[in-house]
């Protein structure tokens, strides 16, 4: 859910309601932006032109205070994360991720498929219901106390601030404490079968790799 959403705030927000005009923005003026998330992480970053920041901190916050995520918008998105996950399928790297994913515990957080793709968002799901569990994980999640934001520039402190002051007070905070996995703490994780196997794993590059 974490990547889909991250794929969904770029699709316009209520005061700049243009599908995908962050990225346009950024690209009409000669930056760069992307995003990735990880099992614990999602990170938006972006360059531009100093002259072009405040106006690009000003729809970049937008991701966090009111983004659309319409409902027509989640088929198109997630053939997007369809693309990607088919582009990942090859990835040796991605390929032994998933391989130790799959030694976990069942119900273990380790254990779930993190990339996402046509079976889980759409196949396995209602679009009813994934349009609802979006929106209930953004307003989980996405809440400033759990947010740190990095600002670079040339320019003097106090405008920075200035700038992150005027663009980010709207970002809601929720207040709630992280997910509470206590559950499984001091426990083995990969305590299973498959994981006390040795297995042997064709590459799709010529290289071999030791993994202990």
């Amino acid at each position: 859910m974490a990547h889909f959403l991250e794929h969904m705030v770029f699709m316009g927000s209520e005061k700049y309601p243009q599908e995908n005009d962050f990225d346009a923005y950024i690209s009409k003026r000669g930056g760069f932006t992307n995003a990735s998330t990880d099992c614990e992480h999602t990170t938006f970053y972006f360059d531009i032109q100093e002259k072009h920041l405040l106006s690009t901190l000003d729809r970049f916050a937008q991701f966090f205070i009111k983004p659309l995520m319409k409902k027509e918008a989640i088929t198109r998105e997630r053939e997007a994360i369809e693309s990607e996950f088919q582009l990942a399928l090859p990835n040796d790297e991605n390929r032994k991720e998933q391989l130790f994913s799959s030694f976990a515990q069942t119900g273990h957080p380790a254990s779930k498929f993190v990339w996402g793709n046509l079976v889980t968002l759409r196949d396995n799901v209602h679009d009813d219901k994934l349009y609802e569990e979006l929106h209930k994980f953004r307003e989980r999640h996405y809440s400033a106390h759990r947010m740190r934001l990095a600002v670079q520039a040339r320019l003097p402190l106090d405008t920075l601030e200035k700038y992150v002051t005027m663009c980010f007070a709207d970002v809601p905070n929720n207040g709630l404490p992280p997910s509470n996995f206590i559950e499984f703490k001091g426990g083995v994780s990969f305590d299973t079968p498959a994981f006390r196997k040795i297995y042997k794993v064709k590459p799709f590059k010529d290289v071999s790799q030791v993994c202990a």
